[in-house]
């Protein structure tokens, strides 16, 4: 941090150093320069840097939003509207049980949100030597991970395959003009295998919306031997019931939503209208509730409570326009929220453990070479909920 532009890599460690954890306890003489380079690094124009720096900061007690590169993000993303000051996409449209729009414009206060890419950019430059290496990336959504991915390695060649019409919009917006960029809107089980053509094959939070085995076959087709598979994603802890893995689902995306239960910050006017307002109260009275009937292992009135609170929230009908940019923070909660829910429902979101998605990876010839948890949801050890990356190797 005493370097005039922290890498990613100094950021990244730092977030994982500080997890539950003061910098004013660990560094009381240097808390207040480091949060202030923090600051300033967090209004940088840097996507990958900027939501680092924006994500510690937040979990040391300061909400903080990387405006500018969310502003930079949302101007490649094609036609946008200016909304009380800010531009915001014009559109919003709900794609299955997730909102892709949403997710385009709120998903980097998603708690480790790029501490992922840059543990996946290490596990590539450890494994994968060609500096202009041949990638494809399988189901990068609007692709806001893609772009970090390639702030760290730009010379990559990029087939990304994503099968949503709205996704594939914003995907094609932010790579415009990018001649190593090549977008297919295409289900990645249908697309012609050439593998050849690939140095490796890559995924960012999108194996869950996959049909994991046939996820693991098409990707093992595509690999020639000794070829590389790289997957970042969320994953629950070990589970043998139905009952368990609602438990365990519940556990690990609360404990993603309750940090973000803050106070709204006093000022002088508050911004919000009255739905809004509402809805805040409503997610920091009832979330922090549902997390302790589920950590008590309450099963049935946690989950009450979070199907409860999603139908409340679905009735306001907010879109992609907020009066107040920190209401990103609520509205990465509802996304959330969705994303629970639909885990429940067992439909799009079909999260599992660490060591069962290894062994049907093995199932389908490919061995795990490297595996790391890179933010923990529930548990100490890496076969626990959290935030995951692994490495792996065709026989």
């Amino acid at each position: 941090m005493e370097s005039s532009v922290p890498t990613a890599d100094a950021l990244y460690r730092l977030a994982n150093e500080l997890d539950n954890r003061s910098l004013r306890s660990i560094l009381p003489e240097k808390a207040s320069i480091i949060e202030k380079k923090l600051t300033s690094i967090a209004h940088s124009n840097s996507l990958l840097l900027a939501t680092l720096a924006a994500e510690i900061l937040t979990y040391q007690g300061t909400p903080t939003l990387p405006i500018k590169a969310v502003m930079k993000l949302q101007q490649r993303a094609g036609g946008s509207v200016d909304l009380n000051g800010y531009p915001r996409h014009a559109a919003a449209t709900f794609e299955k049980r997730i909102k892709v729009d949403d997710y385009n414009f709120f998903e980097l206060v998603h708690p480790a949100y790029f501490r992922q890419t840059v543990a996946l950019a290490h596990l590539v430059t450890k494994f994968i030597k060609n500096p202009c290496a041949r990638a494809i990336d399988v189901g990068p959504g609007p692709g806001t991970n893609l772009l970090a991915f390639l702030e760290l390695l730009p010379q990559t060649e990029v087939l990304a395959v994503e099968p949503s019409d709205i996704a594939f919009q914003y995907l094609t917006d932010h790579f415009k003009g990018e001649t190593n960029i090549t977008c297919v809107r295409e289900d990645f089980l249908c697309v012609p295998v050439e593998s050849e053509e690939v140095d490796y094959i890559m995924s960012t939070g999108a194996s869950h919306h996959f049909y994991t085995d046939g996820f693991l076959q098409r990707s093992a087709q595509w690999l020639r031997p000794g070829g590389h598979w790289f997957i970042a994603d969320e994953m629950i802890s070990p589970f043998e019931t139905r009952k368990e893995r609602h438990l365990n689902l519940l556990r690990h995306h609360l404990a993603y939503m309750v940090p973000l239960c803050f106070p709204w910050s006093a000022r002088d006017v508050d911004p919000r209208t009255l739905p809004e307002r509402e809805f805040v109260d409503d997610f920091n009275n009832t979330v922090p509730l549902a997390k302790f009937f589920a950590d008590t292992g309450r099963v049935d009135e946690a989950e009450s409570l979070c199907r409860e609170l999603l139908s409340r929230a679905e009735r306001h009908g907010f879109t992609t326009k907020v009066s107040d940019p920190h209401l990103a923070f609520w509205r990465l909660q509802w996304l959330e929220l969705q994303a629970l829910v639909a885990g429940l429902d067992y439909d799009v979101e079909q999260k599992t453990y660490p060591r069962h998605f290894i062994k049907m990876a093995e199932g389908a010839g490919l061995k795990c070479v490297a595996h790391q948890r890179v933010y923990g949801t529930v548990g100490l050890t890496d076969d626990c909920a959290g935030t995951h990356v692994m490495a792996f190797q065709k026989a």
